[in-house]
């Protein structure tokens, strides 16, 4: 057995110094690892704030694009029912109506805190009731009960095109608030 040599402090300096280096890379690999902790947390806390931003901005301008798809939808389900009597051509307008309702319901909570477009959102739901009951389903129902004449098919789709257009042009409205709402929220 080998006993550190104290004559002269060699062997006592060479094992300090093994301590030292040993302490210095603890310390070091300390630091490193409270650095990443803090990275990690910090950039957890930085996705979380970007997500919540992204949602609070861009969420509702994507719901306004879906419902836009969702009454488009609605009009081609009704218009193909209309042209071949086929139940299974009311597939979309069945379908569009449903994602309508549920992201009418989800606008309504992004936007309550803005008056102007819930108002908007208000105008584009008036307009797309209105085309329903005005158009959509009397159209449904008369083609139910047989063939519709050209000519009274063309008087029906011109009213109904006259009442999707309004719908449209409400939607655009409400689609242009969201995105200077999303803009706003940017220039922050």
């Amino acid at each position: 057995m080998r006993r550190p040599m104290i004559s002269g402090g060699r062997g006592l300096s060479r094992w300090s110094l093994r301590k030292l280096i040993w302490i210095c890379l603890g310390a070091i690999t300390m630091i490193f690892v409270a650095s990443a902790v803090t990275i990690l947390i910090a950039g957890g806390t930085v996705f979380r704030e970007m997500n919540q931003f992204n949602d609070r901005a861009l969420g509702p301008q994507e719901r306004v694009a879906q419902l836009g798809k969702a009454y488009v939808d609605q009009e081609t389900g009704q218009r193909g029912f209309l042209l071949t009597g086929d139940p299974v051509s009311l597939e979309p307008y069945s379908a569009g109506r449903a994602e309508a309702d549920r992201l009418v319901a989800q606008l309504e909570d992004n936007l309550s805190g803005d008056s102007e477009a819930s108002r908007r959102l208000n105008a584009v739901v008036s307009a797309a009731r209105d085309w329903v009951a005005k158009a959509a389903e009397p159209q449904i129902a008369a083609r139910r009960v047989g063939p519709i004449p050209p000519d009274q098919l063309a008087a029906m789709t011109l009213t109904g095109k006259g009442l999707f257009d309004e719908l449209r042009e409400r939607q655009s409205a409400l689609r242009k608030r969201t995105t200077e709402v999303a803009a706003h929220q940017f220039d922050r």
